[in-house]
């Protein structure tokens, strides 16, 4: 399986694919594999977010540079004039703040942080904790 349910669509299609891999894999097993290199020969183009992740395409998976485009998940750095000038627009000026983003997945370990919460907001009582992270897609 593997993920290969995707491939008879992708053949049939008669437009250009671009394909986001959100994350590269160093240890695949054969199928895996397999689908990976059926899904870039498939593929016009390859996106990673990482340099590394192209690295891994290139040399372990024998992807063409020219086939993979970067797209960096890395945050610009931004200078404002002060730590707190945001915080106002999302109501927690004067707060320490604890951010969780990204998918929710069960990866993530959000429960032990929550879990955690309670100790850690009696050591920082003026904590608040947020989240941008939505739901992994099914």
């Amino acid at each position: 399986m593997a993920g290969s349910f995707i491939l008879p669509l992708l053949r049939d299609l008669r437009l250009p694919v671009v394909t986001a891999l959100h994350t590269v894999l160093l240890d695949l097993d054969a199928d895996q594999r397999w689908v990976l290199r059926e899904l870039s020969t498939l593929s016009s183009r390859l996106v990673v977010m990482g340099e590394r992740g192209r690295q891994m395409l290139r040399e372990m998976y024998g992807v063409p540079d020219e086939q993979i485009d970067l797209i960096p998940t890395v945050f610009p750095i931004c200078h404002s004039p002060t730590p707190d000038f945001y915080k106002d627009q999302f109501g927690v000026e004067g707060k320490q703040v604890l951010l969780t983003f990204g998918l929710l997945s069960p990866n993530k370990s959000i429960e032990c942080t929550l879990r955690a919460l309670p100790a850690i907001m009696k050591e920082f009582p003026n904590l608040v904790y947020t989240s941008s992270a939505r739901p992994r897609p099914t």
